[in-house]
């Protein structure tokens, strides 16, 4: 009995590739991530 479920079809098999370096630093200098990086260290947990 295998514990692996077969590939989707038109897959490979083959893990995805990692991104690169160059691409985490793009994301992070972009707006978008700064206004989610602002509303995420601006939101507060009601205390009631």
């Amino acid at each position: 009995m295998t514990t692996e479920a077969a590939p989707p079809p038109g897959s490979t098999g083959a893990p995805p590739a990692s991104p690169a370096a160059e691409d985490f630093v793009r994301v992070q200098q972009s707006a978008e991530f700064a206004d989610l990086r602002r509303s995420h260290r601006s939101f507060a947990f009601p205390l009631t």
